[in-house]
């Protein structure tokens, strides 16, 4: 709270200073208490490898509004970044929450009403309003419904130059989930929400069509006695929103994409690594299997039939939402910079063997027209 996005990204450099085993990069992230120079604070970071900033809509402390959301786009225009948006309407949120309050529905099942896909498909309109409007690159993170992936699709079609991200909860997870008993339901509570059959098909035909570009995690680890705080009986107010899911990523696309034939093995690749390289600016060095860049390699067993469990994940987290999914397939061994990183699935890499890596941004030259710059008594 109240620490600028600099501030921030020297308190993450700290962290991971020689202790992490693999390369990384960092998004900067903006909030109402980010301070008044922002524009300097992110042409700060563009001089040190950043080429991204994440904004929110809801969240006490995070959401931001639309005059600083102006700020950060034309800035990340003139910087060539994308900016990543959390897209729900957080004023929606707060007065259907305390209505569903008042009318005593604090059920698990009602955090999928509190953040319906009303309120997802709002805000992603209209962030990707505000990104025709400055002409800047945006990244709609963790899409979570058919509603939000059409606005998308639609702003597209206007000439937006917009990213979509989806995750695996968002496939195979459903809102039925926060139907099941108390504390059962905790384990699928998250925002967005989990959504419907109707939903969950759709963004299966984007992830196999191109709609859809990246597939990410949203992991976000909590002990599952954090999660659920101590209310006599929890519900939906009272529980914490996330779960995690970095290491079941890649097996469950891979299992029920890749080798159902729902995915080629392009879109496997481009969902996976290759777009996230380009759209982030790492293109240069990762993402592809070709000469000159890094070698970073996962070698998997396909045939490979196993179970998710908790217990034999390698988080702190005491609970996986995939709890008892069988899936087949799983990384063996993993290269980085053709170093064995992973091999026979032990861990061969010391702490600090990876290092933080420096992103490109585009070319600000390429970036859309912003609505000063238009002429519309010339259009036909």
């Amino acid at each position: 709270p109240n620490m600028t996005t600099v501030d921030a990204l020297e308190r993450a450099m700290g962290c991971a200073a020689g202790r992490s085993i693999i390369d990384y990069g960092l998004h900067a992230v903006v909030t109402m208490g980010t301070g008044a120079n922002v524009e300097a604070q992110l042409s700060q970071l563009a001089g040190q490898g950043i080429a991204s900033v994440k904004l929110f809509m809801t969240y006490q402390g995070f959401a931001v509004d639309d005059d600083l959301f102006f700020t950060v786009l034309d800035t990340a225009r003139k910087l060539g970044w994308i900016v990543m948006v959390h897209a729900e309407n957080d004023a929606a949120i707060r007065r259907t929450r305390q209505r569903l309050i008042e009318l005593g529905r604090t059920e698990m099942r009602y955090h999928a009403v509190a953040h319906s896909e009303i309120m997802e498909r709002e805000a992603t309109h209209r962030a990707l309003a505000l990104a025709e409007m400055t002409g800047t690159r945006m990244a709609i993170v963790h899409v979570s419904s058919r509603q939000s992936a059409e606005e998308v699709a639609r702003a597209r079609q206007r000439g937006v130059d917009v990213a979509a991200e989806t995750c695996p909860q968002y496939i195979f997870l459903g809102a039925a989930d926060l139907a099941r008993p108390g504390r059962d339901a905790a384990r699928f509570v998250f925002s967005p929400p989990p959504r419907t059959p109707h939903s969950r098909e759709h963004l299966w035909r984007l992830l196999a069509d191109g709609g859809i570009d990246l597939w990410s995690s949203d992991h976000s680890p909590y002990y599952f006695a954090d999660k659920i705080g101590k209310a006599p009986q929890p519900g939906f107010t009272t529980t914490l929103s996330g779960i995690p899911g970095l290491e079941t990523r890649l097996p469950l696309l891979f299992s029920e994409g890749l080798l159902t034939g729902r995915l080629s093995l392009q879109r496997y690749l481009d969902l996976t690594s290759r777009n996230a390289a380009a759209i982030y600016g790492l293109d240069h060095r990762k993402g592809r299997i070709a000469p000159g860049l890094d070698a970073d390699l996962a070698l998997w067993d396909p045939a490979r039939k196993w179970t998710i469990g908790h217990e034999m994940l390698h988080s702190r987290v005491d609970f996986s939402p995939y709890e008892g999914k069988a899936v087949t397939g799983k990384p063996i061994t993993v290269l980085l910079r053709g170093e064995p990183l992973i091999a026979g699935e032990k861990l061969q890499a010391q702490a600090g063997f990876g290092g933080f890596v420096a992103r490109r941004p585009s070319d600000p030259a390429k970036a859309g027209t912003a609505v000063e710059d238009t002429t519309p008594w010339l259009d036909p």
